[in-house]
């Protein structure tokens, strides 16, 4: 009888364990919000700890390391910033125009990376206090950026949509050097952005499709170690890059959202 008793116990408690461990178990969209995040905590991280010290004091090459450590964080998570908060990537990484608005009689200064990397390509110490001041700038959209997120939701099917957005973004500006027309690192960035959208595709793994998440990362890893041989921005052969490793991705993603079942909900 105790011997029932004990058993009856045990499965009991195996029974809760189980249904515990289900509902902890994370879904790719909770997986994905939290990479991101870690990722805006890094750039703020950055923003606070690296870039305003030596914006403040630095010599021109220490500029250039840290600007090009930023704008590596943030390609990681551009994919998502451009697709779901679009007035906001264009404060952090727009063009350096002023945005006119006729009916509001309004001209809006233009803000982010872009603006900053005129100031610093070349640096001239004249140019400090208003590299201070566009800088200063990034706060308040670093931190709308941050609440932003925090409370956005999205969908599985928006996941896969952003990340090939990306990937054309990055055929027709990236590569052309149209965010770093100073700075002409347009190039090394390619592989942080593909990073980052590889970590957003990773979450949705599933053992049945190992195969073709093993073709995605394959192709962008030949796209990084391409990257890594052929660095010069003039020189660089973008025909053969986007026949071979984007236009490819791009496809796989779509194959990819459509065996996951990953479908736009029917609003109609």
């Amino acid at each position: 009888m105790i011997d029932w008793i004990f058993i009856g116990i045990l499965c009991s408690i195996l029974f809760s364990l189980s249904c515990q461990s289900k509902k902890n178990k994370s879904t790719p969209v909770a997986e994905i919000k939290e990479a991101v995040q870690q990722k805006i905590d890094s750039i703020e991280h950055w923003y606070n700890n690296e870039w305003l010290p030596i914006a403040s004091g630095g010599t021109e090459a220490q500029m250039h390391r840290a600007f090009g450590n930023g704008r590596k964080i943030y390609k990681q998570i551009e994919w998502a910033v451009e697709f779901f908060f679009p007035q906001t990537a264009k404060e952090l990484n727009g063009a350096p125009l002023p945005e006119i608005e006729p009916e509001e009689n309004m001209v809006i200064a233009p803000s982010g990376f872009q603006v900053i990397e005129a100031l610093i390509y070349p640096f001239a110490e004249t140019n400090r206090t208003r590299l201070l001041q566009e800088s200063k700038k990034l706060t308040s959209v670093l931190h709308r950026l941050q609440i932003l997120w925090h409370e956005h939701q999205f969908r599985d099917d928006q996941v896969f949509v952003a990340c090939r957005l990306q990937v054309m973004r990055i055929t027709s500006l990236s590569l052309a050097g149209f965010d770093t027309p100073l700075s002409l690192t347009a190039i090394q960035e390619v592989s942080f952005s593909l990073k980052g959208v590889q970590t957003a595709i990773s979450a949705y793994e599933q053992v049945q499709h190992l195969q073709l998440f093993d073709s995605i990362y394959t192709m962008i890893r030949g796209a990084a170690d391409f990257i890594s041989e052929h660095k010069h921005f003039e020189s660089f052969d973008r025909a053969f890059f986007i026949g071979s490793y984007l236009q490819p991705l791009a496809n796989w993603f779509f194959i990819l959202q459509y065996k996951l079942n990953l479908k736009p909900p029917n609003i109609y």
